[in-house]
């Protein structure tokens, strides 16, 4: 079998440039863990401070209250790497210029002074097929990590000329400060959701912030075993078998990614669910109440309702509200932990608000447009990481 000819060039360059790239150890790259003097005074960074790629927050510390595991002394310009489950990539580029401040980081990181342009081996330690690399040669398997001379070794190929470097990294930049500004947004729109939905639903004292005009009947408490009958139809294996995804509704079990493993002879047991019925576990995972989103067939270990007259999109949102899920539902689960459980008997007693169905249709149909947006905004996320994928995978080698 002939040799497989070792690739020399990423498949996308700029205009210009046709060196082959040479390959070098990090360490030949970036000065990792440089020793510095801690100041007396600085804002120290532990890990769950950064997620992804963003500083989130900071705590102010002396020498003398400091955790011992802050001993890296950050610099403008500076790469965070994180050691301890590198595949989360929650790396850092350190960019605050202001010398008034010093920053102190976990030795959860490596950090790496780069000798190459900064953004170009920031982006490197981002690739995927970087990161599977650092794998291989992390110990542990609940939270692999590396050390730092392990890291060090990594092999890396990049070009020679400064200014490719500087290109390629600049490209990569523009592209995550667009998936930042569309996170924000994205954040942003279900944050004014998350607050019409304190202001629509009665709070605590029974009491509604807001109304659509046209509508001044007043709302009634009913219980939720009125509202919604459960019910249980089976004997319809002909259906397809659907798999319950956490605040997603439903899909066919075929495609989702869980690969739960059921008998076909024993799909006659399974339980019949049509679009906008309720399905309940009784695990109690954010209410353990969700929304059928197609027609098929789920396991016997959950529970069905529906209702009439009911505006299906209302009530879930109410059964996702921080109100029905850590107020009314609390005294009917029961165990602890992961263990918990839903008393269902003591679920249907709960009283729920119920307003007449245009009323509810009104509130359904504007909470619908608000996830509309959402998901609009969701898929401009994803595309834009994807097109970050895809120019890690191509302009990299």
């Amino acid at each position: 079998m002939a040799k497989k000819l070792e690739k020399r060039a990423p498949d996308i360059r700029f205009k210009g440039f046709t060196d082959d790239w040479e390959q070098r150890k990090l360490k030949e790259l970036a000065v990792i863990n440089p020793k510095a003097e801690l100041p007396d005074k600085f804002e120290y960074v532990d890990l769950e401070a950064v997620v992804g790629t963003q500083l989130i927050h900071t705590q102010k510390v002396t020498k003398e209250s400091a955790p011992s595991r802050a001993q890296r002394l950050a610099k403008y310009g500076d790469i965070f790497y994180q050691t301890v489950r590198p595949y989360q990539k929650n790396n850092l580029l350190f960019t605050i210029s202001n010398t008034q401040i010093n920053y102190v980081f976990s030795t959860g990181y490596a950090q790496l002074r780069a000798r190459i342009d900064k953004m170009f081996l920031f982006s490197v330690l981002q690739k995927q097929n970087f990161v599977d690399k650092v794998l291989n040669k992390s110990t542990g398997t609940s939270y692999p990590a590396i050390n730092s001379k392990d890291l060090g070794n990594i092999k890396e190929k990049f070009p020679n000329a400064t200014s490719e470097q500087h290109k390629i990294g600049k490209s990569i930049k523009i592209v995550d400060n667009l998936i930042v500004l569309q996170q924000k947004k994205l954040e942003q729109i279900k944050l004014l959701k998350k607050a019409m939905l304190q202001q629509i639903f009665p709070d605590k004292d029974g009491k509604l912030q807001v109304r659509f005009t046209g509508f001044t009947d007043a709302w009634e408490q009913r219980k939720l075993g009125e509202v919604f009958e459960e019910y249980s139809e089976k004997n319809h294996p002909e259906l397809p078998a659907l798999t319950i995804i956490q605040g997603g509704g439903t899909i066919l079990r075929d495609k989702s990614d869980r690969h739960l493993q059921y008998k076909s002879s024993s799909l006659s047991t399974y339980k019949l669910v049509n679009p906008n019925d309720f399905i309940v576990h009784l695990r109690s995972f954010e209410g353990g109440l969700e929304k059928a989103t197609n027609r098929g067939i789920i396991s016997p270990a959950y529970h069905t309702f529906h209702g009439k007259n009911i505006d299906s999109q209302f009530y879930y949102a109410y059964f996702r509200s921080n109100e029905f899920i850590h107020h009314a539902l609390v005294p009917h689960v029961y165990g602890i932990r992961d263990g918990r459980s839903i008393d269902i008997n003591g679920m249907k007693s709960i009283n729920i608000p119920w307003a007449n169905f245009l009323e509810q249709q009104a509130i359904g149909d504007f909470i619908e447009r608000f996830d509309q947006l959402i998901a609009l905004h969701q898929r401009k996320l994803n595309h834009l990481q994807l097109l970050k994928k895809f120019l890690l995978q191509k302009m990299f080698i």
